[in-house]
């Protein structure tokens, strides 16, 4: 995937070109097949929209499904036969170039950040109640990689209203959603256990948990221990076994799909299943609570700023790709061996 020639971004600071680069993609399939830089041109905001120059953006598994088609499930929201944007991408940190006419909360200059799509190019158009002033403790490339992750598990966890003393477990701890829930748990005031791998156990205790279980050596379902909340960043058991390590009234949040079902994997319905059979077994399983989450765009927000700007949250960037690199980035991603989180600059 190689750049195109410079465009005039590139050599105008501060003011908003015709033209613009992007990765842009008119098909579905390995992203070093499908996704290309090429020049476009700079969208205009409508009345209530904000144009922000883009500085940094990030992977997700939800990017890489909509590059690649797969689970095929995916294709009911982003076009059949081909994609329905030609720019891929979610997260967006940046600064306001320009506003509709009907904006009141943003100004050109304005530091921003959100969850928007067509995030991998050099302006995007967004809402603006799509948009929040980004943490002033954050670079460009942290930010870009905290809105879809961040707020998933922000607003897992707000389904429970953790109180201080819980024991919470994250499962899958060192990853995208998973080290965000570790340390927003830990600012909650729970007792946080991680599982994750033996190698990232030193970052699961820095990021807050009191607790580290290598899921190579021990299974956390086996151990006869007992948690308020599980957050399940990786369904690696089947439900009845997860169960196993749930109080008799705790909560179950299925935030994440197993590898065969993930995204870029899986047959048509991918993670639909799964999540259907936590969903009727949530009816018996009283008072266990069973909640698969589906995040919002954006919710909670602020509140994840705040977090962010008090030293609670902090993103971990394991890795930095160009906007050329997006294909790398996303294969990548594809190994389950992602640290945190994968930032994108552009």
């Amino acid at each position: 995937m190689n750049a195109s020639t410079p465009s005039p971004a590139d050599h105008a600071p501060g003011t908003t070109p015709r033209t613009m680069r992007a990765v842009l993609q008119a098909a579905y399939g390995d992203p070093a097949d499908v996704l290309r830089v090429g020049e476009v041109e700079v969208p205009t905001p409508r009345a209530e929209e904000v144009l922000v120059r883009v500085a940094a953006s990030s992977v997700n598994p939800a990017d890489l499904a909509v590059v690649t088609g797969r689970p095929g499930l995916v294709r009911l929201a982003s076009g059949l036969r081909r994609p329905r944007r030609a720019v891929p991408g979610r997260d967006i940190a940046g600064v306001v170039a320009a506003v509709g006419p009907a904006v009141t909360g943003f100004r050109v200059g304005d530091e921003v950040y959100g969850e928007a799509g067509q995030a991998y190019a050099q302006f995007a158009v967004v809402a603006q109640s799509s948009l929040s002033r980004k943490p002033t403790n954050l670079t460009m490339a942290q930010a870009g990689t905290v809105p879809l992750a961040g707020l998933t598990a922000w607003q897992a966890l707000a389904r429970v209203q953790v109180q201080p003393g819980m024991r919470v477990l994250v499962n899958g701890a060192s990853g995208g959603v998973g080290h965000f829930a570790v340390q927003v748990a830990r600012a909650q005031g729970a007792e946080v256990t991680a599982v994750c791998s033996g190698g990232n156990a030193a970052m699961a205790s820095q990021l807050g948990a009191a607790h580290v279980i290598d899921y190579r050596a021990r299974d956390y379902t086996a151990l006869g221990q007992q948690y308020d909340v599980i957050v399940d960043a990786v369904v690696s058991h089947p439900l009845a076994e997860t169960r196993r390590a749930l109080a008799p009234a705790g909560a179950y949040l299925s935030v994440g799909t197993t590898p065969a079902t993930g995204p870029g994997e899986g047959g048509p319905l991918g993670p639909l299943p799964a999540m259907a059979g936590v969903a009727l077994r949530a009816r018996s399983a009283r008072p266990q609570r069973l909640v698969v989450v589906s995040a919002t765009p954006n919710r909670g927000i602020a509140e994840l700023t705040s977090l962010i700007e008090a030293g609670e949250v902090t993103p971990f960037v394991e890795r930095t790709f160009p906007m050329a690199e997006v294909p790398a980035a996303l294969h990548a991603l594809a190994t389950h061996r992602t640290r945190g989180k994968i930032a994108i600059t552009i």
